[in-house]
């Protein structure tokens, strides 16, 4: 139960359980040091708000206190939802696998290009030294996990982020620890899809299978797709490692990428 970013101003600690690097030191950057464990002592005295992550269940000792004591609390995605993402344009990272480092370019990018973005990322991206910042510009880039959002809230944490822009790299079968089937996570890709606004965005690859059942189950929002000769985007490669390729945009280089990352599916990302 840690919040990792105190920049609105918040007195911020919290409970883990075997905190290393590069983790613990983004704490200790960060001002916060987080009680080892989850003793309900830690509980004391009475914070104003308890994060409640999505590791927690029930019978844990803090959350067990939680509860007998009446203590307010909420979900990490609930929280972000009502007190940072609202004044921000979102850029949402969806799908089964590159999630991380497609966020990670994204941040990156939008730095070089101007003010700093915010981000919340599940990895430390190469170029920052958090994996969550408020940023200075009106983006806010983040990782959106499928994955449940707490104990007492089972929906996938993406749909409280309401993007502005959707990329959904990929839908494949994961979390069978949460997901009964396909169908199931199909199901929650659908959900999102449904509360985005008309003035929405989303990106996807060509030739996704489960992705394209999903925007047919409805989509009332612009689509882009990439990764084909006849979509809006597209890439040649000018390097059998990938080091290199151009980016196409219906038709015409808009620009060339050169960088000591390799492989095609980096290149996609």
């Amino acid at each position: 139960m840690v919040q990792r970013d105190r920049g609105l101003g918040h007195e911020v600690t919290g409970s883990e359980t075997g905190t290393y690097p590069p983790l613990s030191r983004m704490f200790s950057d960060a001002g916060i040091e987080p009680f080892e464990g989850d003793d309900p002592e830690h509980l004391v005295p009475e914070p104003d708000l308890v994060l409640v992550g999505n590791s927690l269940s029930r019978g844990n000792p803090a959350i067990e206190a939680m509860l007998e004591r009446r203590l307010v609390y909420t979900s990490g995605p609930a929280w972000l939802a009502q007190n940072v993402l609202p004044r921000r344009t979102v850029l949402a990272v969806a799908g089964t696998h590159g999630k991380t480092t497609t966020s990670a370019m994204l941040a990156h990018i939008l730095h070089t290009l101007g003010p700093r973005p915010g981000f919340l990322i599940g990895g430390l991206p190469s170029g920052f030294t958090t994996s969550a910042e408020l940023g200075e510009s009106e983006f806010f880039v983040i990782e959106a996990d499928e994955y449940d959002t707490a104990f007492f809230d089972k929906r996938s944490k993406f749909l409280h982020y309401q993007p502005d822009t959707l990329v959904i790299n990929n839908i494949e079968y994961d979390h069978a620890d949460i997901f009964h089937d396909l169908a199931a996570i199909r199901r929650e890709f659908h959900n999102l899809v449904r509360i985005l606004p008309e003035t929405a965005k989303i990106i996807y690859p060509i030739g996704d299978q489960e992705i394209e059942k999903v925007l047919k189950q409805g989509c009332w929002t612009a689509l882009e797709i990439f990764g084909g000769e006849d979509t809006e985007w597209s890439m040649i490669a000018e390097s059998h490692d990938y080091r290199d390729f151009s980016v196409i945009n219906n038709g015409k280089i808009v620009g060339k990428v050169s960088w000591p990352v390799i492989g095609e599916h980096n290149a996609f990302n």
